[in-house]
C-alpha cells in the first residue's frame, strides 16, 4: 500500500465515520492504515474503484478479533456488506470464532459475538472488490 492509498483510506474514514474522527485525525488514521496493512488486519471494500467500507481489527487470540473500526459509506449500509466481509475474513482466518467491537462512541460497552451469527444467513447484493491487506 502506498501513501496515496493510506491517504485515500484516511479521507474515507474521516468523511464517513459519523463524527467519531475529525479532520485533525487524518495523519493518525493514515498511519494506522499502513500499520494494519503490514499486519494483515485491514480490509477495504471498493465498488467501481471507490472505497465503500473499511474495517481494521486486532487479533487478541487466534480465535478472536477485536474490531477497531468498521466504517461503511451511508449509501452502502444495510446491504449485507458486513456479512460478506466477515465471510471473507473467516476464509482468510479459519480459526476465527468470535468478534467484538471497540466502539469509540460507547467505550464501556463490550460483548463477544460468535462469528457464525454474522455469516449464517444468505448474503445478497452485487459483487464488490474486497482487498484484504
Amino acid at each position: 500500500m502506498n501513501l496515496n492509498e493510506c491517504n485515500e483510506i484516511a479521507d474515507f474514514v474521516v468523511d464517513n465515520c459519523d463524527g467519531l474522527y475529525s479532520p485533525s485525525d487524518h495523519i493518525q488514521i493514515a498511519l494506522y492504515a499502513k500499520i494494519h496493512q503490514d499486519f494483515g488486519t485491514l480490509m477495504v471494500v471498493r465498488d467501481k474503484g471507490d472505497i465503500v467500507a473499511v474495517c481494521r481489527w486486532n487479533m487478541l487470540t487466534p480465535t478472536h478479533a477485536k474490531i477497531l473500526d468498521f466504517i461503511v459509506r451511508p449509501d452502502f449500509r444495510h446491504k449485507f456488506l458486513a456479512k460478506n466481509m466477515f465471510i471473507k475474513a473467516k476464509r482468510a482466518m479459519p480459526q476465527l470464532e468470535t468478534i467484538s467491537f471497540q466502539r469509540k462512541k460507547y467505550a464501556m460497552r463490550y460483548r463477544n459475538y460468535l462469528l457464525e451469527r454474522w455469516i449464517k444467513e444468505k448474503s445478497h447484493g452485487r459483487k464488490l472488490q474486497t482487498t484484504n491487506y
